[in-house]
């Protein structure tokens, strides 16, 4: 890079480009180029890392809720089954059936009750 720009610049503009792109001449500038992208790099992988994390914690949260609804539907369907319509606990069935993987055998236990309230 520093024959290149000494042919059309003078050396110490030349010199002056090459530190202010923040290459060093000493190392090369793929090797420097390649630091920069492996920095850049780092730096992006630990903000992915923060994000992700940031929205665990938000989405656990979601669903330690959904799963506390799903609990007390549960147990007002066993104690209070007649005060439930049928309408509202399908409607209660849909609202949790993108939760579905995630309860595992809490989402058996809410489709039971739903089909007691039911007749299904």
């Amino acid at each position: 890079m520093t024959h290149a720009l000494n042919a059309v610049l003078p050396s110490n503009v030349a010199a002056h480009v090459i530190n202010a792109l923040g290459f060093n001449t000493n190392k090369g500038i793929f090797s420097d180029a390649w630091n920069a992208i492996s920095d850049a790099g780092s730096a992006a992988w630990g903000h992915i890392t923060d994000v992700a994390s940031n929205i665990w914690n938000l989405t656990s949260g979601a669903f330690t809720n959904v799963s506390q609804l799903a609990l007390n539907f549960i147990q007002e369907a066993h104690s209070n089954a007649t005060t439930i319509t049928s309408q509202a606990a399908t409607d209660f069935l849909e609202f949790l059936r993108p939760y579905k993987e995630d309860m595992g055998a809490l989402w058996d236990q809410v489709v039971e009750s739903v089909g007691q309230i039911t007749g299904n």
